[in-house]
């Protein structure tokens, strides 16, 4: 065997001796170079864990009587030199692929500053069929401007057919409306009716007359789950609250993550929903991004229903997932999370804790028992305490993140935009994903509310 590996990953070759790990420094052909943090005699049994590409998992090769070639102390662990035996002919040439694929990795990650590495990827012929190439010349295209990006993406084009289907699903299903920018809160506080201003927003996205919303909104998110300053003020909140109530919608309130000086005003305005919904004998929503407030709200037995937010039900959402090796093995695991736990889910329901917010994000939701909710068509992909569209309208760097105390919420005018083919822009502090599906393929939305999902969320 003539394969040759002078730098071993640590990650990709793992060594065993009598089931104690050791590091393997060096495969030379048929010699090996391994560390050990215990002292041992030759011959070894040694077993040996490579990765194998093509599988997405390790191979396991046992070598029997192995020579110590060479050994010496170093520091505190020991170095050995051994010679491997193989006894089997397939077994040697597949224990050489393997090393020979690592090789070839390992060389092609040291020249992914070519020009054009999908050439050098694609001339791989051990790799061409079952590795996914990025389209990197792809991230050259982006629209000219917001507008352009979404128009191109509430372009749905539905056929009759499928407008009937979401006219069907919605009959099932409960509809809300979220206010979570401050140019729709101010919208909302002038219209003479919420149902009317929802129905001018709709207009604006051309989903005025989409099947999903013929049926009438039933319920009105009011507030950010992603960032504190994008939440109404106390006054914009009662001018919302009671317009709500006389138009007989529910009302579902949403906080964002929670620092230690934004304590207060959120325990006050907890206290104050809890005030609003007994003095109208009736009980609000809160969906709740930090554990602190689901201590709050179950500690001073507050009048409210607590809901579990999008950060706390953590996801993998990043749509470059398509093109990560080995996805296609372990996808269905990325639809599961702690909420999939018996144990977990009980840990909730202590706190009254029984909906969870989920989005229409590309991966499947392994969706728990119980009703849930499903915010569609944007799904947040990574949020931050720190703000980079502040850092860039304010210092010119968006690497120059720092704690915003008082925001002029450059988000209503700017955004980040990014290669066209990703669907993905940048509002605020929270990087989103949209997904077309969620308003252009009926089936995507049967498989949810089919699972449990029996509330959609649309957020503008």
């Amino acid at each position: 065997m003539n394969a040759q590996l002078p730098t071993v990953p640590s990650q990709l070759v793992i060594g065993f001796i009598n089931g104690s790990a050791v590091r393997v420094l060096e495969i030379d052909g048929c010699a090996l170079s391994l560390e050990s943090e215990e002292p041992t005699v030759g011959p070894l049994d040694l077993l040996l864990a490579v990765f194998n590409y093509k599988e997405y998992s390790f191979d396991r090769f046992e070598f029997r009587q192995c020579d110590v070639l060479d050994s010496r102390q170093d520091g505190f662990s020991y170095i050995y030199r051994i010679q491997l035996r193989f006894n089997d002919g397939p077994v040697e040439k597949a224990f050489g692929d393997r090393i020979e694929e690592i090789a070839t990795m390992l060389d092609f990650a040291r020249n992914r500053t070519l020009e054009d590495p999908e050439e050098l990827l694609s001339r791989m012929d051990s790799f061409a069929n079952y590795l996914p190439v990025y389209p990197r010349k792809l991230e050259t295209r982006f629209h000219q401007t917001v507008a352009e990006q979404l128009r191109n993406w509430f372009d749905l084009r539905l056929v009759p057919p499928e407008d009937e289907a979401f006219v069907d699903l919605s009959g099932s299903l409960e509809m809300a409306f979220c206010l979570s920018r401050i140019s729709l809160v101010e919208l909302f506080c002038r219209a003479d009716s919420l149902r009317g201003a929802i129905d001018e927003a709709l207009a604006q996205y051309g989903l005025d007359s989409h099947g999903l919303f013929r049926k009438p909104v039933d319920r009105l998110y009011i507030g950010n789950e992603f960032c504190s300053h994008l939440f109404p003020s106390p006054e914009q909140l009662s001018c919302l609250l009671d317009k709500a109530a006389q138009e007989g919608l529910s009302i579902t309130i949403c906080t964002s993550f929670v620092t230690q000086d934004q304590l207060a005003r959120h325990t006050e305005l907890l206290d104050r929903l809890h005030r609003w919904g007994l003095e109208r004998d009736r009980v609000l929503e809160v969906v709740c991004n930090d554990w602190g407030l689901f201590h709050y709200i179950h500690e001073h037995q507050l009048q409210l229903t607590p809901v579990l937010g999008r950060l706390l039900n953590k996801r993998k959402k990043d749509p470059r997932q398509q093109w990560q090796f080995g996805r296609s093995r372990y996808s269905k695991r990325l639809e599961e999370n702690s909420l999939n736990q018996p144990h977990f889910r009980a840990f909730l329901e202590n706190f009254g804790i029984r909906r969870f917010e989920f989005e229409a994000h590309l991966t499947a939701n392994l969706i728990p028992p119980g009703n849930h909710s499903l915010h569609f068509p944007y799904f947040q992909m990574n949020t931050s305490h720190y703000c980079p569209l502040f850092a860039e309208c304010r210092y010119f760097n968006r690497a120059a993140q720092r704690k915003v105390n008082s925001c002029p919420n450059y988000c209503e005018e700017f955004v980040f935009l990014y290669p066209s083919h990703l669907n993905i822009i940048g509002w605020g502090n929270t990087l989103f994903g949209f997904n077309r599906q969620s308003l252009g393929n009926p089936l995507y939305l049967q498989d949810a509310i089919a699972n449990g999902i029996d509330r959609l969320v649309f957020s503008p």
